[in-house]
């Protein structure tokens, strides 16, 4: 019995990744996403001496009709004007192979939005992000979810 625990203990410590300073998952309703519906995600910076890394994971089903995503991001700073941003995301290749994990139905694509960056100023920050296609109701996705670590330096937090 010991030796089952200790295996099970090891594979724990072994299995995980490093884990996320903040991580937030927004699932969409009915698998679809309308022009409407704002994904917001809210982390609270204690520490702007780390640097960091900003990932957004698209869950989408394999039956998603393009290859890539529209989205509009408007980030909100607790000291300075708010800052909005066009992003185009490949999902697919230009052959049609899905990037990322797929499992089933589903696929996963992890993005790097930023990556070995430091926030300007402690508090609250917030990222709104809309679907930005043609497509009224974008059907197809599951969920979006936002993860950021901590990869280097600081104080802690």
């Amino acid at each position: 019995m010991r030796v089952v625990i200790y295996i099970i203990f090891c594979f724990s410590l072994f299995a995980c990744g490093p884990t996320p300073y903040f991580a937030d998952i927004h699932e969409l309703n009915n698998e679809k996403w309308t022009t409407e519906e704002v994904v917001t995600f809210s982390p609270s910076i204690s520490d702007t001496s780390s640097l960091y890394e900003l990932q957004l994971i698209i869950d989408h089903q394999d039956t998603y009709s393009y290859e890539n995503v529209y989205f509009k991001i408007l980030t909100k700073f607790p000291d300075r004007e708010d800052r909005e941003e066009n992003l185009s995301v490949d999902l697919a290749t230009k052959t049609g192979a899905w990037l990322g994990k797929c499992s089933g139905s589903s696929c996963k694509c992890k993005i790097y939005l930023l990556e070995n960056f430091k926030f300007p100023a402690l508090g609250n920050y917030t990222f709104e992000i809309r679907q930005y296609t043609r497509d009224e109701q974008l059907a197809g996705l599951n969920s979006l979810e936002m993860q950021l670590y901590k990869v280097g330096g600081g104080r802690g937090n």
